[in-house]
C-alpha cells in the first residue's frame, strides 16, 4: 500500500485506498452546515484574506521540500522531470561513464540475511546495501569490479512473526530503486541510506491476512511484476495447502496493485522444466523458477519453438538457406560431414516443401553463429526432423562454421496444408480432470491399513475408455471404483489418474517408485516400462544412497530381479562412496552379503573393505552368525602378511571371531608364501575360487586414472597418457616384481596409429592399455576400465579386451555405440580409471 514517497515530484499525488491508514485531519462537522443561520460570512474581510492565502499557497507549493533542492544527481541524471502522473523510464539511474578502460557502470547488491536480520535494538530489522562500479572493456571480453569502501545499513521497524527486512531483489522502476521483503511483502524504495516503505503486498489474491513471500521482481510495460516461489504451499508430506505463492502482483508506478493468478502459467513453466507439481520438487528446483521465468519472458524469438525445429537462414528465397536447428533454448547450425540429399530432404519436408534439390556444404549461404548442434547426420529419409536422424549427438562436433550445411528445396509445397493444434489436447484433457466437473465415475482412494486417510476424485468414463492403460478403472462395473495405495504414494495418485487423461507425466527422483508401483498394480504397462528405464537415470542422483537402498528393498518386495540387479550393480561399483555415506549403517545384512560376494566391487583395498564392515557391525550390531557369514566373503588372500598380522590389534571384530580369523589368515599365508606349482600339486586348492580373485581395487597399487580431455591448454589436441607400475600378482612372492603399464585415451583413429594400436572409426574414442615388461607366464590379467562421471560416481565398467577398452556413450544418444548403464548428465565422462586384476592361469603349461 502506498506510503507518501520522499521524492519531491510526487508530493501532490493523490492517495490511493490503503490497508494501513495514512489519513489527514477529519473534516469538521460544523463546516458542512452551510444553511445554519448562525453562520453569517463577512465577505469584505474574507475575500481579501482568501486571495492572499491563495497567493501564499501557490508560492509555497512551488517550494522544494526541506533539505531536497532539485539539483541533478545520480538519481535524475536524465533530469527525470516527467510529470508525477507519468512513468519515469530513466535507466540506469546513474549515467554510464566513458573511461580509458571501457564503460563504467554503477552497480549495487543487497543482502537477504534471513533470521540474522534482527538488530539488537528493539523492533528493528536491517539489511546491507553494497555499491560499486563495474567496468566493461570496449571489446566486451573483460570486466572489472570495484566496490565502495564500507556498506550502507538499511533499517525498518516492520516485521511479521518476528522476522523482517529480508530483502531478496533490487530493481529500478519508475526512475527509482526498489527492493522487496520476502517476509512482510513490503516493497521498499531505497533512498540513499533509507528504506522507505512504499507498498505492502498481501498474500494470494490480496485478501489474505499475511505478507506475500516475494522472491523476484521484473519490469514490463511500465509495471512492476512481483512474484513468489512459483509452487504451492505444501505440508511436509506433500499435501497442497494453498496456491498463494503462485499469484503475481502487478504494481503501477503510482502504487496501484493488481493480483494476477499465474497458476496455469507456472504449471506450464514447471512442465517445461521437468518439475513435478504439486510442490514435490526440492526447494532448489522451485527457487530456480524465477530465472526460468525471466528467460521465458525476455529471450526473444523462442516462444513456441521446440527442440528439433529447423529453419533456413540467409538464402535469397524462402526455399533455400543455411540449415539451423533449435535445441535447449537456442538456434545452431549443422556440420556438412556426411551431409547428402537424403538429409536435406528431411529438412525441406519438415518446412513444408516437397523435397530437396541440392544439399550444400562449405557454408554455401555464409557461416552461421552460435553452437554447431549436429554433426555426421545420417537420415534414412522417413524422419520428420533431423533430431530423429542418426548423428554424433547434440553439441558433439569438431567442425567450424565454414562447414555449415545448407539446402535448396523445391519451390513446390505439399498439396495438403495441415493446421495441427493437437499439442493443445493434453492440456485441455488435464483441465477437464482438474475441473472435477461433469463426472460419471467416482474414484475412492484409500490408504492400506488406514480407514480414515484417503482421497476422493471423480473421472470421466468416456475419456478413460480411450486409454487402454486405464482399463482397470473404466471397466469396473458401477459408478464407484476403489483404489488401495500405500500411504507414501497417496500424494501422487491424482497425478497418476491425470496421466490417463493427458498421457504425459513428470516423474522425479522422489516419485518414480510410487508411479512404478501404481502402474504395476493397475496395468499401466507403458508407464511401468518408462519408470523401469528411469531407475538407471535416477539412482546416481541421490548422493545419500537412500534411494538405491529403498529401491533395492522395493525390488525384493515386488520380485523384480532386473531392478534388484541394477541396484546391486550401482552399489557395488560405487561401494567406497556408500561406505562414507550416512546410509551405510542402515545397509541390510542380506544386501551386504550379496555385495561382498561380488568381484566387481570397487573399493580401495580388501583391508578398506574389512574396516568398513567392522564399522558397519559396530552400528548395526548383527548376530554372531551373520557376522561369520560376512567374514566368509572377505578375501583374506588379497591382504599382505603384514596387514593380516595387524588385524588382531586394529579390528574390533577380531576378538569375537578369533578362530575364524586364524583359519582365514592361515589360508591367506599359504597363498602368499607357497609357489603356485606346489599349491596346485599338494593342496589341491581351487585357485579360481573367488577368495583368490581380486576385486576392483582402486588404490594406486593396482590402478591409474586418466583424463578424457584431449585438448591441451595450448589449444592443440594431444593424447592423454599415464605410465604406472603394479606388482605382477597379489601374492607376496611377487611384491618386488613389478610390471610397467601405459594407459592412454585415444580419441581418434590417427591417435591409435600413432601409438601402435589398431582401431576403426566406430571404436574411437577408446582406452588403450599396454604392458611393457615381461611377466610370469603363469599369470594372466583381467583388467577393467571404470567410467567416472563428474567425479561423483562410476557410471559403467568395461573390460580391456586385448589392449583396448570401449567407452560407452555417456547419454545413450549415439545409436552406433552401446549406452552407459548409468547415464552421465554431463554428456561425456570426465575421467577413466584402469584397474589391473592379476590371477593365476590354472591351465598354464608352466604349472607342471
Amino acid at each position: 500500500m502506498p506510503v507518501q514517497p520522499s521524492n519531491h515530484l510526487e508530493w501532490n499525488e493523490s492517495m490511493h485506498s490503503l490497508r494501513i491508514s495514512v489519513g489527514g485531519l477529519p473534516v469538521l462537522a460544523s463546516m458542512t452546515k452551510a444553511a445554519d443561520p448562525r453562520f453569517r460570512p463577512r465577505w469584505k474581510v474574507i475575500l481579501p484574506s482568501f486571495v492572499g492565502a491563495a497567493v501564499l499557497w501557490l508560492l509555497y507549493s512551488h517550494r522544494p521540500p526541506p533539505g531536497r533542492p532539485p539539483i541533478p544527481n545520480a538519481h535524475n541524471w536524465r533530469l527525470g522531470q516527467a510529470p508525477a502522473d507519468r512513468y519515469n523510464d530513466t535507466y540506469p539511474l546513474s549515467a554510464p561513464q566513458r573511461t580509458p578502460g571501457g564503460t563504467r557502470y554503477r552497480i549495487a547488491v543487497i543482502a537477504d540475511l534471513d533470521t540474522e536480520s534482527r538488530a539488537q535494538e528493539e523492533n528493528t530489522w536491517f539489511s546491507y546495501l553494497k555499491k560499486g562500479h563495474l567496468t566493461l572493456s570496449d571489446s566486451g571480453d573483460k570486466v572489472a569490479v570495484e566496490w565502495d569502501k564500507g556498506h550502507e545499513v538499511l533499517e525498518s521497524h516492520l516485521a511479521e512473526k518476528g522476522r523482517g527486512m529480508e530483502l531478496s531483489e533490487l530493481i529500478v522502476f519508475n526512475g527509482r530503486l526498489y527492493s522487496v521483503d520476502d517476509r512482510t511483502g513490503v516493497i521498499y524504495q531505497i533512498d540513499g541510506t533509507k528504506a522507505v516503505p512504499w507498498v505492502i503486498l498481501s498474500d494470494g489474491d490480496g485478501t489474505v491476512g499475511k505478507g506475500f513471500k516475494a522472491e523476484w521482481l521484473a519490469v514490463k510495460d511500465e509495471h512492476l511484476y512481483v512474484g513468489g516461489l512459483g509452487k504451492e504451499w505444501t505440508t511436509s508430506t506433500g499435501e497442497v495447502v494453498n496456491e498463494n505463492p503462485e499469484w503475481v502482483k502487478v504494481v503501477g508506478c503510482r502504487g496501484s496493485v493488481d493480483h494476477e493468478n499465474w497458476v496455469s502459467s507456472y504449471n506450464a513453466l514447471r512442465a517445461a522444466a521437468g518439475i513435478q507439481p504439486p510442490g514435490r520438487g526440492p526447494p532448489r528446483r522451485a527457487m530456480a523458477l524465477p530465472r526460468l521465468l525471466w528467460m521465458w519472458l525476455l529471450v526473444a524469438g523462442t516462444q513456441g519453438v521446440k527442440d528439433g525445429d529447423v529453419r533456413l537462414a540467409d538464402g535469397d528465397s524462402t526455399n533455400e538457406g543455411r540449415v539451423e536447428i533449435f535445441y535447449r533454448g537456442q538456434w545452431g547450425t549443422v556440420c556438412d560431414n556426411l551431409w547428402d540429399l537424403t538429409d536435406a530432404s528431411v529438412v525441406c519436408r519438415a518446412l513444408g516443401f516437397e523435397n530437396a534439390t541440392k544439399a550444400l556444404g562449405r557454408a554455401a549461404f555464409g557461416p552461421g553463429a552460435g553452437p554447431i548442434m549436429l554433426d555426421e547426420v545420417e537420415c534414412t529419409g522417413t524422419e520428420s526432423s533431423l533430431a530423429e536422424c542418426k548423428s554424433l549427438g547434440w553439441l558433439r562436433s569438431n567442425c567450424r562454421h565454414n562447414q555449415d550445411a545448407g539446402v535448396i528445396c523445391t519451390n513446390e509445397t505439399r498439396g495438403a496444408h495441415t493446421l495441427d493444434l493437437s499439442d493443445e489436447l493434453p492440456a485441455a484433457l488435464e483441465w477437464i480432470f482438474d475441473s472435477q466437473r461433469g463426472c460419471d465415475l467416482s474414484i475412492r482412494v484409500r490408504v492400506k491399513d488406514d480407514e480414515e486417510e484417503g482421497l476422493d476424485v471423480c473421472g470421466h468414463r468416456l475419456i478413460l475408455s480411450t486409454n487402454p492403460e486405464a482399463e482397470a478403472l473404466w471397466k469396473e462395473p458401477g459408478p464407484t471404483v476403489t483404489m488401495e495405495v500405500d500411504a507414501e504414494c497417496l500424494p501422487v495418485v491424482r497425478d497418476f489418474i491425470r496421466y490417463f487423461y493427458s498421457r504425459r507425466l513428470d516423474v522425479s527422483l522422489t516419485s518414480v517408485k510410487c508411479f512404478h508401483k501404481l502402474a504395476s498394480a493397475y496395468g499401466a504397462w507403458r508407464l511401468q516400462s518408462f519408470c523401469a528405464s528411469l531407475f538407471a537415470i535416477l539412482l546416481p542422483e541421490d548422493a545419500s544412497f537412500q534411494t538405491p537402498l529403498d529401491l533395492y528393498a522395493y525390488a525384493l518386495a515386488t520380485r523384480d530381479p532386473m531392478l534388484e540387479e541394477l541396484c546391486v550393480r550401482f552399489l557395488a561399483w560405487n561401494f567406497e562412496a556408500l561406505t562414507q555415506a550416512e546410509a551405510w549403517p542402515s545397509v541390510p545384512t542380506a544386501l551386504l552379503q550379496v555385495l561382498l560376494s561380488r568381484s566387481d566391487l570397487a573399493v580401495r583395498s580388501e583391508l578398506a573393505l574389512l574396516m568398513a564392515v567392522d564399522a558397519w557391525s559396530q552400528e548395526k550390531q548383527p548376530s554372531h552368525g551373520e557376522v561369520e557369514g560376512l567374514l566368509d566373503e572377505i578375501r583374506f588372500p588379497m591382504m599382505l602378511p603384514e596387514t593380516l598380522f595387524e588385524l588382531q590389534f586394529n579390528l574390533s571384530l577380531y576378538r569375537g571371531h578369533e578362530a575364524l580369523f586364524q583359519k582365514k589368515t592361515l589360508q591367506a599365508l599359504e597363498f602368499h608364501t607357497v609357489p603356485f606349482r606346489l599349491l596346485a600339486q599338494y593342496r589341491g586348492l581351487n585357485l579360481s575360487d573367488d577368495a583368490y580373485q581380486p576385486r576392483l581395487y582402486t588404490s594406486p597399487t593396482w590402478s591409474a586414472n586418466i583424463s578424457g580431455d584431449s585438448q591441451a591448454s595450448s589449444g592443440y589436441p594431444y593424447v592423454p597418457n599415464w605410465s604406472f607400475q603394479t606388482p605382477q600378482h597379489p601374492s607376496f612372492l611377487f611384491q618386488n616384481k613389478l610390471v610397467s603399464w601405459s594407459l592412454l585415451y585415444l580419441p581418434t583413429v590417427q591417435s591409435c596409429w600413432d601409438y601402435q594400436f589398431s582401431c576403426t572409426a566406430d571404436e574411437v574414442p577408446l582406452l588403450g592399455l599396454s604392458k611393457s615388461t615381461y611377466s610370469d607366464p603363469t599369470i594372466g590379467y583381467q583388467s577393467k576400465a571404470l567410467m567416472l562421471c563428474e567425479g561423483r560416481f562410476v557410471a559403467d565398467v568395461t573390460d580391456f579386451l586385448g589392449q583396448k577398452a570401449s567407452i560407452p556413450d555417456a547419454l545413450g544418444t549415439n545409436s552406433s555405440r552401446s549406452a552407459s548403464l548409468f547415464p552421465c548428465p554431463e554428456g561425456s565422462f570426465t575421467s577413466f580409471q584402469a584397474v589391473i586384476r592379476p590371477f593365476y592361469l590354472t591351465n598354464s603349461s608352466d604349472v607342471n
